[in-house]
């Protein structure tokens, strides 16, 4: 029984972490604070190359990146264990646990937990409020360190979109200003000529193609979750929902062709044949010819050529065969 996502073993995804936030952070200052010395009197700029804002997007990106650390360590070191089972090992670990109102049987814990807990196969314990199991932060999030998941995940989005918007930026000011820009000239001065300019580029384009990919997958968790909430359900509830509706369509798209089949099979039988209402193109039934574009029936024929024939002039491609009943009645296009 694993206790939090420290214990071992540990994730590769939760170790890979480990070297995101500092290639992030250090990237991060690598490209945007060392451009930020004041340029010499000497070179044709005047003034620093980043102004006042950009100071402040990036005091806004290590507080944000401080959060996230903050919330994910804590998030990481808690255990998520449910309540039941808890007071049970602590109380009497060889005894018997009572049921009740509100409580179930985990056959793999062998105690009475509650009806909201789940048993992670991850960790080897039933979780209070179960939510998910994390592979991230190697740890299940439930009821005891879901808002410091979430605070974490909006705190990573927070500041991996604001270090996007700022490496795009730089970028934009080093391909768009040219040789004489405040950025290149502070670049090349600070890696040496051009090949410098070319390998700090080089890298910032890297860098943002890194962050793109990140912005991407945390700001769909970030959304996921926001409508969780909106809908008051925890990611093991929407599983378990989009499982039922998978289940449901399928069962439905499986009737619905049985139904077809026996459609089928029951004009077969008796000696039906499908029109187009198009091109009337058809086998004989009853007392029609079935020739060419003649009408079979001087009934229910003529009201579907009717209504072919007004359909194709305002437009509608019909696209559908018509097949007649035996008493001809309307049939839906």
């Amino acid at each position: 029984m694993r206790k939090n996502g420290l214990t071992a073993p540990l994730n590769a995804l939760q170790v890979l972490t480990w070297f995101l936030f500092p290639f992030f952070i250090i990237g991060y200052t690598v490209l945007s604070f060392l451009p930020q010395i004041s340029v010499p009197s000497s070179l044709p700029t005047t003034g620093p190359v980043w102004d006042a804002q950009n100071y402040i997007l990036g005091s806004l990106v290590y507080l944000f990146s401080l959060l996230g650390i903050y919330c994910g360590g804590q998030a990481c070191s808690i255990d998520p264990i449910d309540n039941h089972l808890q007071t049970h090992l602590l109380t009497n670990p060889n005894g018997r646990s009572k049921g009740g109102p509100g409580k179930t049987f985990c056959w793999v814990c062998q105690v009475h937990v509650s009806s909201s807990s789940k048993h992670c196969r991850f960790c080897e314990k039933c979780v209070h409020e179960f939510d998910h199991h994390c592979q991230w932060l190697n740890t299940c999030v439930g009821g005891k360190n879901y808002r410091p998941f979430f605070h974490c995940v909006c705190a990573v989005f927070a500041f991996t979109s604001l270090e996007l918007v700022a490496t795009a930026v730089l970028l934009a000011r080093f391909y768009v200003d040219g040789e004489d820009g405040g950025v290149r000239v502070r670049i090349v001065e600070l890696y040496g000529g051009d090949t410098g300019a070319t390998v700090f580029a080089g890298f910032a384009l890297a860098f943002a193609a890194a962050l793109l990919v990140t912005v991407g997958m945390i700001a769909q968790l970030f959304f996921f979750h926001v409508n969780l909430q909106r809908r008051g359900i925890t990611t093991y509830q929407y599983v378990v929902e989009d499982a039922k509706r998978c289940q449901e369509e399928g069962r439905k798209k499986k009737e619905r062709e049985k139904t077809r089949k026996e459609e089928e099979k029951r004009r077969k039988e008796m000696g039906q044949r499908q029109v187009c209402v198009v091109c009337w193109v058809g086998g004989e039934r009853g007392g029609g010819t079935g020739n060419g574009g003649e009408r079979v029936d001087n009934g229910g024929a003529e009201r579907y050529n009717s209504d072919a024939s007004n359909s194709y002039e305002n437009g509608v491609e019909l696209t559908e065969m018509i097949v007649r009943d035996d008493d001809m009645k309307e049939a839906e296009i």
